[in-house]
């Protein structure tokens, strides 16, 4: 008996390979930035507070998004017919977690393809004397992106907006 994929847009079977290792991939990179988020080296200084080196988070985070991007276009939406693409990328439109996926677009072409760096900041961090500290990275708003970042022509419009979006999980 033949076997049915369950997904929305199934991967085609030439794909399967890539997507199982990327998502293989994605899991170890999330480890390494759950390690980093833990690991982190923080000091508190008198005047400002809680400083936090999140450098190490940065770093983990490149190969992260590498693979949400080989997954999203690589795996799913190139297994997909002309009529299925445009579903796939209508459903991304319109679905908080699809707009997640589309924003770190523009993360991810910005860690390849512009000179600036990607700052992760951290203004919460847990723990206490003697446990150490694991902080709260998050993304900067897209204003708040660098100027290299925010005006680089590759942007695509619709993950500028999915970036944007107050309702997506970034």
């Amino acid at each position: 008996m033949a076997s049915q994929s369950m997904g929305l847009f199934p991967a085609h079977a030439n794909r399967h390979g890539k997507g199982k290792q990327k998502m293989h991939g994605l899991a170890l990179y999330f480890t390494h930035v759950w390690e980093a988020a833990a690991t982190t080296d923080t000091s508190l200084c008198r005047v400002h507070g809680m400083e936090v080196d999140t450098e190490r988070i940065a770093l983990e985070v490149a190969p992260a998004l590498a693979a949400i991007r080989t997954l999203d276009l690589e795996v799913i939406c190139l297994s997909q017919t002309a009529a299925e693409q445009t579903r796939y990328l209508d459903f991304q439109k319109n679905d908080p977690q699809g707009r997640a996926v589309r924003g770190l677009l523009i993360l991810r072409n910005a860690d390849t393809h512009v000179p600036a760096t990607i700052d992760v900041p951290a203004d919460r961090v847990v723990g206490g004397i003697g446990l150490g500290y694991r902080v709260m990275p998050r993304w900067l708003p897209f204003e708040e992106l660098p100027d290299a970042i925010r005006d680089n022509p590759k942007n695509n419009p619709s993950a500028v907006q999915a970036y944007k979006a107050p309702e997506s999980y970034l």
